[in-house]
């Protein structure tokens, strides 16, 4: 029998990059800390590789968002992971200019 976790990217993160894996871990660890204490060799495999199958998919350095599901043995130890949707963060523009703002002297 396997049990299923689900993992919500609620911050748009690089799946190939350190911020997902953090997200993931700190998510995995608050829903069942033995993954992250017993399995964590498996569990970091785990989610590179699905980071690298992300990004072969959507492209390399964008932002997604969205569902994961980890797919874990009766004793915590992760075997699968998918990613059940995913929305793709777009750069919408470059600003050259200065923004700057002071606050009033009384």
């Amino acid at each position: 029998m396997t049990k299923t976790i689900k993992i919500d990217l609620v911050r748009p993160v690089n799946p190939t990059g350190l911020s997902f894996i953090r997200y993931c871990w700190g998510a995995m660890g608050a829903r069942d800390q033995r993954v992250i204490t017993e399995y964590k060799r498996e569990f970091a495999r785990l989610l590179r590789e699905l980071g690298i199958e992300i990004a072969r998919k959507v492209g390399e350095g964008v932002l997604v968002t969205g569902s994961l599901e980890f797919e874990l043995t009766d004793d915590s130890k992760p075997i699968a992971a998918r990613a059940l949707s995913l929305d793709v963060w777009e750069k919408k523009a470059t600003i050259e200019e200065i923004i700057e703002v002071k606050l009033a002297e009384e």
